[in-house]
């Protein structure tokens, strides 16, 4: 298939498609003429690279996974833990804004040293939500 094709196909644009394929990531076949000729395993390929790069995953560990030099499940369970520390970094600084907005503090007068040593506090985490039991309804308990 062609690049206009294979773009349509895969929701992309033709730089990232090419970006894709000057970093190793993608390798279609040329024709005679030296056209690219995109197959369906080329687009698979696009469709896996495009959700780990949605995901946030980087270049170097779809490479890696693209590969087989690291496993993906690997690669996933890494990244996780990437994303929980930002979570937990991302969560921290709403909670010091929120104490700005609720301080009312202004740019002039606000004690920075203060908001500091909020970020720099450990965070409690919070309980575990429990799960809501249940019994399963029976309607004639009495009835094999």
């Amino acid at each position: 298939m062609t690049v206009k094709e294979i773009e349509e196909r895969s929701g992309m644009t033709r730089a990232n498609i090419r970006f894709y394929e000057s970093e190793g990531l993608l390798a279609p076949a040329r024709d005679s003429n030296g056209y690219r000729n995109y197959t369906e395993k080329d687009l698979e390929q696009l469709m896996r690279i495009r959700l780990l790069r949605t995901l946030h995953l980087s270049l170097d560990d779809i490479r890696a996974a693209g590969n087989g030099e690291k496993e993906l499940g690997d690669v996933l369970l890494n990244h996780l833990r990437y994303l929980k520390e930002e979570q937990n970094g991302l969560i921290q600084c709403q909670d010091v804004c929120e104490q700005m907005c609720r301080d009312h503090a202004a740019y002039n007068t606000f004690d920075a040293k203060h908001y500091l040593d909020l970020m720099d506090m450990p965070r409690h985490s919070a309980p575990p939500e429990l799960a809501e039991d249940t019994v399963q309804k029976v309607s004639a308990p009495w009835r094999r």
